[in-house]
């Protein structure tokens, strides 16, 4: 016998049963949905006359269950406590096998998943109980399930857009139907983006933004509007697959010897993985909050196959200041899979980020060592299916929405049981219980005071104990440091050096070539020195190859004196040298490498090499610095610079070469200020900081003249011209580069004259003088050519490939911007790229050629996806409007404008906001709605005449570091 609810309510045992009755077709489809269970009279009466039930409804639900038994003699309806209950197989009741099967979705890939969601979604013939009740009481018996379906539904739509199927006609069907229902909104976008109908999709947020401000009175959330501003930039993590191509886990080593904490570590396992769940696990140094958030993850990840991450925010480690939400979201950012360029800069950018890449996601996030709410607020992603464990000494009790989970000491049969299972061979002694009372039933000393024991074949358990007490007796320390004296005191000479040292540097992790360098020693003996410190417990290791002390160890380590000043001197040399091998592959176009010791550390193939090694060494990197004075501050933070620039590390990069210029000025080395200080602009120019990098060289420029360093002055007043043009000031960016230009040709350097002449031609474009623009680009062409450099060589051709459109060379423009792209190509310039791409296709669109225009800017926007360049993708949705105009497509060719406006308007690009007003007014001319159009172009030639720059075409720029 099969009982069908969900829509109309059909009987079938071979053939159809008739319930002719509607009361009793509906006292049955309630009786089958709390299968099992008891419904108690009063609600059946409820429920079957609507709450108004007559004098005789007890004896009228009598005779409709005396009926119902004898229609369905398979089925079992009793008498039960103050009501009925029905049982069956709930297999044979379709709400029920719709509900087993969604459960049974959790955690398959997307190709099962799809495939049960669909089995289970196909059971739906129509609204459940669809002929029997009203739609009240439908809603009160039937909700659940509703939304349950509503959640398949958008569950089956994820899996199949990540398999890349067309769902464009379904959505649409569904977005019609529930216009104010933002997933499936948010759904229909992302199909249409991948369909390429980007147009399209802008389209579908204005419907449904407006949709929910007539009828609800409310903006759209934060999921619509992520997405929103990521087809806007083109996010290549939309793509077909991009969530399973990248299933990131960076937990720690699963600890084996995890022993106790059943309580706790059920309540963190049962965790429901269709919801958010936040636990923040609470309690005193070493009590093992860590270890069970770590375990507790890895026996989770099932659940979470979209990823698994651990960042350690260094709350309280000793020496390091907690990392800061903006840093730590940068780190999430890039084990999901973003690209270093394509990271924003500000806070709420990078959270805005985090919350859209883990949108739809099962992701498990463990964020250890939290200092309080603030650090981890920014860093709790939003929607269902994420799973957060924060680890803090202090109770995080203002975190919205978390479940606080407290660990004191183990208990005594606990931590003896932590004991036994590292040394089983000592299990049978009585004195464990009084070790690990010694120990204070603190894991962390438990732990140390047994792996002694383990590696002592000699010694008894009261052997330990007796050293133990004695250790505590000696003066004013607890169980806990007399657990970590009593390890420490068994080492040699070496191994307690090597240990004294790691506790110098603190905050950081090493691998054996750095604490080669720190203990001056070879890398074979520094390995064999760490992996002894790591089988006694002394050193951690949570990722292969490198190694850190647990901040109470550390604290301990540093009691014992060491000095670092000789070992701090010897790492720096260390850093000093890998970290110019790194520049030199990473930046091969700047100054000259300094002399190579080829017996220390790694050697990098390539710059894949070198980043990866910076990649893993830049919070020790950082931590150096900042104990550091002298010249290898800035010497590291010089080799560093392209590497913080090329990886949008700008956090960072802000943060050293401020430390390189305050102690290349407390050293008064004049030069080292200078080449740090322009750095610094650099760094802000990238973060699209115009305003403070111009301060930057400006501050610079004088001390360059007092100095008379023409060559440093040259360098300066480039940079100044290029970040004035970023800000709109034309005027005075020409004039600066002039300064430029005769600087660069009285320092007798070919390279910055290249420069200056790149930016004067842009200058030329951008005032109106395209011929003169064209010689000055061809000058510093070949000047680029004759020098090898071939970034500078990329970025010039498309200066002259612009000037060559605008003076109607458009055969050799053509050639040029091609050539461009091939070199980009093969310099891995994917900014420049892009660049030459967008120009390309302008040329193309001016000359007719729209087909081939529209396929050039489409490789643009595929560039544009892999990196963060919003000027640049301002000026792709520009062109493409402008080609969509041509085309006689102007609603289409409004949404690329709108976006370009937006864009330009967040990075405050003048000249790129002119343009796109234009364009959008142009198109508003089209559909006949002249007066917004007017609006939109006089704003336009506002901007054109506060800039003093006629109407003109437009303009790359690339930085050459």
């Amino acid at each position: 016998m099969e009982f069908r609810l969900l829509g109309s309510i059909e009987v079938v045992a071979g053939e159809p049963v008739v319930i002719a009755r509607r009361r009793e077709r509906l006292l049955l489809a309630v009786l089958l949905l709390e299968q099992g269970r008891s419904v108690t009279t009063d609600r059946l009466l409820d429920l079957l006359w609507q709450g108004e039930p007559p004098s005789n409804a007890g004896p009228a639900l009598r005779s409709h269950i005396s009926r119902l038994r004898a229609l369905l003699p398979g089925v079992t309806i009793n008498r039960q406590d103050a009501g009925y209950q029905l049982r069956t197989d709930p297999d044979t009741v379709d709400a029920h096998r719709f509900q087993a099967l969604v459960r049974s979705a959790a955690g398959l890939d997307p190709e099962r998943k799809s495939a049960v969601l669909s089995e289970a979604l196909a059971l739906w013939r129509g609204p459940a109980l669809a002929d029997v009740t009203s739609d009240l009481v439908r809603a009160r018996l039937c909700a659940g399930l509703e939304e349950m379906r509503l959640t398949a539904l958008d569950q089956r739509v994820t899996a199949d857009l990540d398999l890349g199927r067309d769902l464009v006609p379904e959505l649409t069907e569904l977005v019609t139907a529930h216009p104010t229902r933002e997933r499936l909104a948010e759904h229909l976008m992302l199909a249409l983006h991948r369909a390429d109908r980007q147009a399209d999709a802008l389209r579908v947020f204005d419907t449904t933004r407006r949709a929910l401000a007539d009828e609800l009175g409310v903006d759209p959330g934060q999921g619509l509007r992520d997405l929103h501003e990521r087809i806007l930039r083109a996010d290549p993590n939309l793509l077909p697959g991009h969530a399973r191509a990248v299933p990131r886990n960076t937990l720690p080593f699963d600890p084996p010897d995890f022993t106790g904490r059943a309580a706790e570590f059920a309540e963190v396992v049962a965790t429901d993985p269709d919801a958010t769940v936040i636990i923040a696990v609470d309690g005193m140094p070493g009590v093992g909050k860590t270890a069970l958030a770590v375990r507790a993850a890895h026996e989770l990840a099932p659940r979470y196959p979209d990823g698994q991450l651990f960042v350690d925010l260094h709350a309280h480690t000793v020496g390091r200041d907690p990392v800061p939400p903006e840093t730590a979201l940068a780190s999430l950012l890039r084990a999901v899979g973003v690209p270093p360029e394509r990271i924003p800069a500000s806070l709420d950018d990078r959270a805005s980020a985090w919350r859209a890449e883990v949108h739809g996601k099962r992701i498990l996030t463990v964020l250890d060592n939290a200092a309080d709410v603030e650090q981890i607020r920014p860093l709790i992603p939003g929607g269902p299916g994420a799973l957060v464990l924060v680890t803090s000494r202090r109770r995080l009790g203002a975190l919205p929405g978390a479940r606080p989970l407290s660990l004191a000491v183990l208990p005594p049969g606990e931590a003896v049981a932590l004991f036994k299972a590292a040394v089983p061979r000592h299990a049978e002694s009585e004195l464990v219980a009084e070790v690990v009372a010694l120990c204070g039933c603190l894991p962390l000393a438990v732990r140390i005071a047994a792996a002694r024991l383990r590696d002592r074949p000699s010694w008894t358990v009261r052997h330990l104990a007796d050293r133990l007490r004695a250790e505590r007796d000696r003066g004013p320390v607890d169980g806990v440091a007399a657990a970590f004296a009593l390890s420490y005191e068994q080492l040699d000479d070496d191994h307690q050096r090597m240990f004294r040292l790691l506790g110098t540097l603190p905050g950081a992790d090493v691998d054996a070539y750095a604490a080669a360098a720190l203990a001056g020693v070879s890398v074979e003996v520094a390995e064999d020195l760490l992996e002894d410190l790591l089988d006694v417990h002394l050193v951690e290791q949570r990722v292969p190859g490198r190694y850190t002390l647990h901040d109470l160890l550390c604290g301990y380590a540093r009691a014992m004196g060491e000095d670092l000043g000789p070992a701090l001197d010897r790492l720096l040399a260390y850093y000093v040298e890998m970290t110019d091998r790194a520049r030199a592959v990473i930046s091969p176009q700047g100054d000259e490498p300094l002399p190579r010791d080829p017996a220390v550390g790694p050697l990098f193939a390539d710059d894949t090499s070198a980043i990866a090694w910076c990649d893993a060494e830049l919070p020790a990197l950082v931590t150096a610095i900042r104990l550091a004075t002298g010249a290898p501050v800035w010497l590291i933070t010089r080799n560093l610079a392209g590497y913080f620039v090329r990886g949008n590390h700008l956090d960072e990069g802000v943060t050293t070469h401020l430390a390189a210029v305050a102690a290349a000025r407390s050293q008064g080395d004049l030069d080292a200020e200078l080449l740090a200080t322009i750095n610094l602009g650099v760094m802000h120019w990238r973060a699209d900081d115009y305003g403070r990098a111009l301060d930057c060289v400006e501050r610079a420029l004088p001390l360059t003249r007092a100095a008379g360093d023409v060559l440093r002055e040259a360098t300066c007043l480039n940079r100044i011209g290029l970040f004035q043009f970023s800000l709109g000031d034309y005027r005075a960016a020409g004039s600066v580069l002039a300064d430029a230009l005769r600087a660069s040709r009285a320092a007798s350097s070919v390279r910055e004259e290249a420069v200056a002449l790149w930016l004067v031609s842009g200058v030329e474009h951008v005032l109106g003088d395209p011929e003169r623009a064209y010689r000055t680009a061809a000058d510093a062409l070949a000047i680029d050519r004759s020098l090898g450099d071939r970034h500078g060589v990329c970025a010039t051709l498309i200066r002259v490939g612009v000037a060559c459109g605008e003076t109607n060379r458009f055969d050799e423009g053509i050639a040029h911007l091609t050539e461009a792209i091939e070199v980009a190509g093969e310099i891995s310039d994917r900014s420049n790229e892009a660049g030459a791409l967008i120009e390309l296709a302008t040329l193309r669109r001016i000359t007719g050629a729209l087909d081939i225009a529209t396929e050039t800017l489409s490789q643009a926007m595929a560039v544009l996806a892999t990196i963060r360049q919003p000027s640049l993708l301002c000026a792709a949705h520009r062109v493409r409007g402008d080609i969509l105009l041509d085309q006689g497509s102007p609603r289409d060719a409004m949404a690329h404008h709108q976006a370009a406006v937006d864009l330009a308007r967040g990075i405050e690009r003048r000249l790129e906001l002119a343009r796109a007003l234009d364009g959008l007014g142009r198109g508003l001319a089209a559909v006949g709605e002249h007066h917004a159009a007017h609006k939109h172009q006089r704003a336009a030639r506002a901007l054109y005449v506060e800039m003093g720059i006629p109407n003109r075409g437009g303009f790359t720029e690339q930085l050459v570091v």
